[in-house]
């Protein structure tokens, strides 16, 4: 497992400590109580957010959060969007026998007007069991006999 450090990214942009742009590196700017974030491309399973070509603007607090909202059909995502805000990405909730409809992952955070990127590469979501309980009544032959819980992994 490879360890990674958190990477600042100066107010009004540029990466600190080289040239390269990893995805999701923020470069942010504040003025008149907005926070202004422009982002380097980055994906979620090959998709790209729907709005990953614009500014986004928050509200201008102490701790922000650039988050991925995904959605999907239980199978695979089905759409993505980037958003700001000062709360954390919501913890997933495990589902019976198929994979939440919803999750949301967190790419970077801006703490007093700098901005951290957490994740610095393509993102992979792949379903993970998390566990598993008896059913209700015995399965019939041919059918598993227990029931997955199941959440989106993210690498």
């Amino acid at each position: 497992m490879a360890l990674y450090s958190l990477r600042k990214m100066t107010i009004g942009g540029g990466a600190g400590g080289g040239d390269s742009n990893f995805p999701w590196d923020l470069t942010v700017s504040q003025a008149g109580g907005v926070t202004t974030v422009n982002i380097v491309p980055g994906s979620i399973n090959n998709f790209v957010p729907s709005n990953m070509f614009e500014s986004i603007l928050a509200a201008t607090s102490n701790t922000l959060f650039v988050k991925l909202a995904c959605n999907t059909n239980g199978r695979v995502i089905t759409s993505v969007l980037i958003y700001i805000n000062s709360q954390p990405a919501i913890n997933q909730v495990p589902v019976n026998s198929s994979l939440p409809s919803y999750f949301e992952h967190s790419v970077g955070v801006i703490y007093l007007g700098a901005g951290y990127n957490l994740a610095r590469k393509l993102l992979t979501a792949t379903g993970s069991r998390v566990f598993v309980t008896d059913p209700d009544t015995p399965a019939p032959p041919g059918q598993m006999a227990f029931v997955e819980w199941l959440v989106w992994a993210i690498s």
